[in-house]
């Protein structure tokens, strides 16, 4: 089996010497449908659930990985263990965070409170 890709993102399917245009190299429908590009594997896909998942990209753009190109990379994960030092670590980033935070809003209170001396300084002269 062939693919060739038009201008028009319609995929051309040669099958046994036969061209068919229409059709999700996933699910085979060959109804009218708007056809995208997976973008791992490069082939067209129509844009039902079962057939493709999509992702948010740059510039208001989606990315597309076909169903089947979901299930190869997916065997290639692993998973990864979450440990007790992962969860220390995570907590000593949250405590720090949590002490910055604390810090700026100090500091804003008090630029607020000399703001409000300096207004009435203004007022009283």
């Amino acid at each position: 089996m062939t693919q060739l890709c038009s201008k028009n993102i319609q995929y051309i399917k040669i099958l046994n010497d036969d061209i068919v245009t229409n059709g999700c190299f996933v699910c085979f429908e060959d109804n009218q449908k708007k056809y995208e590009v997976c973008r791992h594997c490069l082939l067209g896909v129509c844009r039902h659930s079962e057939c493709v998942d999509i992702f948010p990209h740059t510039d208001n753009t989606e990315y597309l990985i076909c169903a089947d190109c979901k299930h190869t990379i997916e065997k290639k994960l692993k998973p990864i263990a979450y440990t007790e030092k992962d969860q220390y670590e995570e907590n000593m980033e949250n405590h720090h965070k949590q002490k910055l935070l604390r810090q700026v809003e100090a500091e804003k209170v008090g630029y607020e409170n000399a703001l409000m001396y300096i207004k009435l300084l203004h007022i009283i002269q």
